[in-house]
């Protein structure tokens, strides 16, 4: 598994890391591995919701053109 280091964190920033991860009743490692895991689980959520609305949108506008073209052969017929 891959390690990662931070050095010259602020030590205020430290302690609130502490105190949260002992809210959860977690160690720092548990808690900062957890949290991270979630950041990059949001990031992929975010870039598939995106995805999704780019196919909604396009959905939308191919469902508006056919009923443009079904609304304009049914003026045609009646004519």
């Amino acid at each position: 598994m891959a390690e990662i280091k931070i050095r010259d964190l602020d030590a205020a920033v430290v302690k609130q890391l502490d105190q949260m991860a002992r809210e959860k009743k977690m160690s720092r490692e548990s808690f900062l591995r957890q949290y991270l895991t979630s950041i990059a689980a949001l990031e992929e959520t975010n870039h598939l919701i995106g995805k999704q609305e780019e196919a909604f949108q396009k959905m939308s506008m191919g469902v508006f053109e056919l009923t443009k073209n079904v609304q304009q052969l049914l003026t045609e017929i009646r004519e």
